[in-house]
């Protein structure tokens, strides 16, 4: 090979290196903040959409049983499920309470309108708190399942325990497993 033919070689070896640098500092660097990651190059299979600044309502009989915002959803198992992020839950009483839900991640089944929610969950009546890390809305008998130690408290009243259900139809919370306690008798108004 003679001189010049090294030199062009060299280069074109360059250009192609820096070309590959310039393709591979976009992708690690850049990208990131649109969700694209290295090991995220190409799309999930399983996600048919995503969907950004989700609202969804679930309404029987003329009446808003629930409202659900999240900042991020995306649909999967052929249309039935939603993934959630940043779920935010409002759950309506007949008698006109409401219950606010929050948590970091969720999951919407669309047949069922059950919903599972997942990560630093927030329950709150106006009146109680709630925190704990899962929670299970059963739609079909307006429940609040939580399998997991709930810490509840509000005015006059600390509680905690291993598990909870909560009836939304008659504002009625069950406590069971290691239920502790504290209860202050407030004064008269």
């Amino acid at each position: 090979m003679t001189g010049s033919k090294k030199i062009r070689w060299l280069l074109a070896l360059a250009a192609t290196a820096l070309t590959g640098a310039a393709i591979l500092l976009f992708i690690f660097s850049g990208n990131r903040s649109n969700g694209i990651s290295p090991g995220n190059l190409l799309p999930d299979p399983k996600v048919m959409m995503s969907l950004s600044n989700v609202h969804q309502t679930a309404i029987k009989d003329g009446r808003t049983q629930w409202e659900l915002n999240a900042s991020e959803a995306k649909l999967l198992d052929g249309g039935k499920t939603m993934e959630l992020a940043k779920p935010e839950v409002g759950f309506f009483g007949k008698d006109g309470t409401q219950v606010m839900l929050q948590a970091d991640r969720g999951r919407l089944n669309l047949e069922t309108n059950d919903i599972t929610v997942f990560g630093h969950v927030l329950i709150d009546d106006s009146r109680y708190k709630l925190s704990t890390e899962q929670v299970e809305y059963k739609h079909k008998g307006q429940l609040l399942i939580c399998n997991r130690p709930v810490q509840i408290s509000g005015p006059g009243i600390q509680i905690k325990a291993r598990e909870m259900n909560y009836d939304l139809k008659t504002n009625i919370a069950e406590f069971k497993g290691r239920v502790e306690g504290v209860l202050i008798e407030l004064p008269a108004i």
